[in-house]
Formats: C-alpha cells, sequence, structure tokens
C-alpha cells in the first residue's frame, strides 16, 4: 500500500487568480469577434457615404483580419517577454483606447454634408499641426532616462530609447548603424507618430484641390511656405529624418506640394506626355517596384569577390564602381539613377500585360 498522504481538498482547489482566466480570455474573444461584426455591420453605410466599391469594402474586412494575424505573434511574444496578465491587460487597454481616439478623430476630422461625409481640410492640418507640435515637445522639453532632455540624435533620443527597450537590438533596422552599432530604427514605434502627422498634410491637401481656382499654383506656395518654415526652426527643432523630427515632416510635406504642383503644370502641357510615362509607369506599380527593389538590395549587397588576402570582397556598385571618380553623394544620386533604369523594363513589362500588384 503506498505511503503517500492524499493532498487536501485546499490543495487540490483551483487557485483563486485562475478562476477568471476562461473569463477574461473569453471577453477578449468576444470583443475581437464584436469590432469585426461591427465592421461588417457598417458596410452598407460605407458604401453608401464613402462611396466604396465592393472590392474596396471587401478589403475594408481583411485589412482587419490581416493585421490580427498579423500581430497575433508579435502579442504572443510581448506576452512571453513581459508577462501574459500584463500582455492581455495592455491590449485591452490599447484596444479600448484606440478604439475611442479613432471614432473621435472621425468625428472631429470630417463633416456632413447632406447625405454625405466630407474630409474637412482645415481639420486635418489642424490635427497635423497638434500631432507635430506634440512630438517636438516629447523631445525637447521631456528627459530621456540616462541622457537627458533635448536630445534628437538616433542614440539618445526617445524614439531610439524606446525601440531598443521594446525590440532589443538584434531586432532593430540594421542597415544604419551609428559608431558600428544598431542603436535605433528609422521606422520604429514612436516614428509612426509623426508620419500619421504627414498622412494627414497629403489628405488635406487632396481635400482642398478641387475647391482651389489654381490648385498648381496654391500647392507651390503652400509648400514653399512648409519648407521655409521647416528651415526657420532648425534651431528648436533640427531636420533629421533618422528619427522623423517635426520639421523634417514639414520640409517633406511642403517638398511633395511643390513637386506635386509643378510637375501638374508641366503635365497639362499636351507636349509632356512622353516625358511622364516614365512616371505613370513607376506610378502605377509603386508596391511591386518596391517588392522588386527589397529583393533585390541584398544581391547588390552580397560579397561576391573571393580574394585570399582579403576573404570576400563585396561588389557595392555605389561605393566601388562610382566612387573612384565621384563624390559620395553625386555616386548615390549616380546609383540611383542607374538603379531605376535597370527596374524600368521589368515594370514596363508589368505594365504592359497590365500586372498591377495593389491593396
Amino acid at each position: 500500500m503506498s505511503s503517500q498522504p492524499l493532498p487536501s481538498p485546499r490543495a487540490a482547489a483551483v487557485p483563486d487568480d485562475r478562476r477568471w482566466v476562461l473569463a477574461l480570455t473569453a471577453l477578449a474573444s468576444f470583443m475581437v469577434a464584436l469590432d469585426a461584426m461591427v465592421v461588417t455591420t457598417a458596410l452598407g453605410a460605407m458604401r453608401v457615404e464613402l462611396r466604396a466599391s465592393v472590392t474596396e469594402l471587401e478589403w475594408i474586412v481583411n485589412a482587419y483580419n490581416l493585421s490580427f494575424a498579423v500581430l497575433l505573434l508579435t502579442g504572443a511574444a510581448l506576452g512571453d517577454r513581459f508577462g501574459r496578465r500584463r500582455g492581455l491587460m495592455a491590449g485591452l487597454g490599447l484596444f479600448v483606447a484606440a478604439s475611442y481616439a479613432l471614432a473621435a478623430m472621425f468625428v472631429l476630422l470630417s463633416s456632413r454634408r447632406g447625405n454625405r461625409l466630407q474630409v474637412s481640410a482645415v481639420r486635418m492640418s489642424v490635427a497635423a499641426a497638434c500631432i507635430l507640435v506634440s512630438y517636438w515637445a516629447l523631445l525637447y522639453f521631456v528627459p530621456v532616462p540616462g541622457y537627458g532632455a533635448q536630445r534628437f540624435d538616433p542614440e539618445g533620443s526617445w524614439p531610439a530609447v524606446i525601440d531598443r527597450a521594446v525590440f532589443t537590438v538584434p531586432h532593430l533596422f540594421r542597415w544604419w548603424p551609428v559608431n558600428g552599432q544598431v542603436v535605433f530604427d528609422p521606422d520604429g514605434l514612436l516614428s509612426i507618430y509623426p508620419t500619421c502627422a504627414l498622412i494627414l498634410l497629403g489628405v488635406a491637401a487632396n481635400a482642398a484641390w478641387p475647391t482651389w481656382r489654381q490648385p498648381e499654383r496654391i500647392c507651390i506656395a503652400a509648400g514653399g511656405a512648409l519648407m521655409a518654415l521647416a528651415i526657420g526652426l532648425q534651431g528648436a527643432c533640427p531636420i533629421i529624418k533618422n528619427i522623423w523630427t517635426s520639421t523634417f515632416v514639414l520640409f517633406s510635406a511642403g517638398f511633395s506640394l511643390v513637386l506635386l504642383g509643378a510637375l501638374t503644370l508641366v503635365y497639362r502641357n499636351g507636349h509632356a506626355n512622353a516625358l511622364f510615362f516614365p512616371l505613370r509607369v513607376f506610378g502605377a506599380n509603386p508596391l511591386l517596384a518596391y517588392l522588386v527593389c527589397f529583393l533585390f538590395a541584398p544581391a547588390l549587397d552580397a560579397n561576391w569577390l573571393p580574394l585570399a588576402d582579403h576573404g570576400r570582397v563585396s561588389l557595392r556598385w555605389g561605393s566601388q564602381l562610382l566612387l573612384a571618380g565621384l563624390d559620395p553623394q553625386a555616386a548615390s544620386i549616380l546609383f540611383g539613377v542607374a538603379y531605376l533604369t535597370l527596374l524600368f523594363p521589368l515594370l514596363w513589362f508589368a505594365h504592359r500585360r497590365g500586372w498591377f500588384l495593389k491593396l
């Protein structure tokens, strides 16, 4: 007969902190299903008010499902690292806060005219200004632990510190190291915040374009004003692309407006159609062009020439083949033009065949 004592009723009882696991996970799953049902229910109103096609309505639903599927593994990894309870509570809180924030933003940035919703260019511009001012205030006034305030560098700024803390250094963008070490991610978490302002400015320009009598000249003037404002504010907020400073957003938005106005003026000249044909080929398939460039980049950076003394030497066209007689900036521009020239036949073939990669 076994001499092991029987477990007591208290030891066999389920701990209190585990009794709510099923209820909480069921609640989280219910919120996911509820949100998907809300999107499906609103498709009829979206079709009428946003004049969306059936394909666009399908992608509205697919965008939600794809986002959920992509972030599922990320949420699991963060739960393993920081704890599943913290991950669940943070996810629920972020879900609720984002839902209310998006609803409030939609109400504030749009206006109703008759039975249709219309984007307000003024409200979009004000929202973009609020994002840029708040982002600059964070970088300028809030001290970074261990580095201090007014940090706009890729190592001690808030975007760099947050990316290193959340993603860890092995998972950061490795192509732009600082002093030989990876310390920041140019497409990190906090950098998404100022890019939203750039998107809002683009939507505002698109909404205001039909209301302007001379939209091309207004675009050029407004873009020049934004670029001048960014240059004038460099003393308080330098123009830095790596961490997407507010002045960089202003400068890039202004440059885009100037380019849009100038190209529109030239395009309306009937003799410029042949000049704009390459731009139409690239503009009709931007996602395909990006994917092809992304796939070809490792091949260009690969080590192709084996040497006995130095191992394998990289054949980087921009550095070894062009730097012999040019300065680095001219070599970089020439390499970009040559790369686009080599990419054009593939995109032209897809354009002729009617192959377009779209979302």
